[in-house]
């Protein structure tokens, strides 16, 4: 009941033109399935692309617009470790999407070396972060549990349903080619910023 009534406020404020906007940083090592994610993302029926603001190149970001969320995701792939000028910058996003590719093993612990300053800056200590271990239609890929496990995330995990006063924190499993798994992380990831 409380779902329908929150839609129909949402069409409200949509039909009233109200837009919900937020920046999200999209982040993770190369081959990860970022850029994918981006193109896909951006295919969706549902999406609309905007133009990039001025100084963003179009690899680094695309405007979106889904249903009444309007949201610049910027693909920071690719950079060098973070620190300085990107440490510097993760106050002014919204939520943080960190893509892990679930079957290169070999570099789970330099995907961790990559995530530790976004999860110990203390200056973003409520932003919601969605971790999405992508590549799952491999035979080769690891489970939700080995990934919680090998990025130490046991602690940090505050559940798929749950609204905590912590920061919100998830993992969601994914195939992006085989579009698996990431609605579910975008929907717990929309929930989180609306509260």
């Amino acid at each position: 009941m409380f779902e329908w009534i929150w839609d129909w406020w949402m069409a409200l404020l949509m039909y009233l033109g109200f837009k919900c906007h937020y920046k999200i940083l999209l982040t993770g090592l190369d081959n990860s399935g970022k850029s994918t994610l981006l193109h896909m993302l951006a295919d969706e029926p549902k999406a609309q692309r905007l133009e990039n603001p001025p100084g963003i190149r179009a690899t680094f970001g695309e405007q979106l617009i889904f249903d009444e969320f309007h949201i610049h995701v910027y693909d920071l792939g690719g950079m060098p470790l973070p620190g300085g000028n990107f440490k510097a910058q993760l106050p002014t996003f919204d939520a943080i999407i960190f893509l892990i590719d679930a079957t290169d093993k070999a570099r789970f612990g330099e995907a961790k070396e990559w995530m530790k300053p976004i999860l110990e800056d203390v200056r973003i200590p409520e932003i919601p972060i969605l971790i999405l271990a992508n590549k799952i239609d491999r035979p080769n890929a690891v489970d939700e549990h080995e990934i919680i496990f090998q990025f130490g995330l046991e602690e940090m995990c505050t559940g798929k349903e749950a609204s905590l006063p912590e920061r919100p924190l998830e993992v969601f499993m994914t195939s992006i080619v085989a579009r698996q798994g990431y609605g579910q992380g975008f929907k717990w990831l929309q929930q989180r910023l609306r509260e």
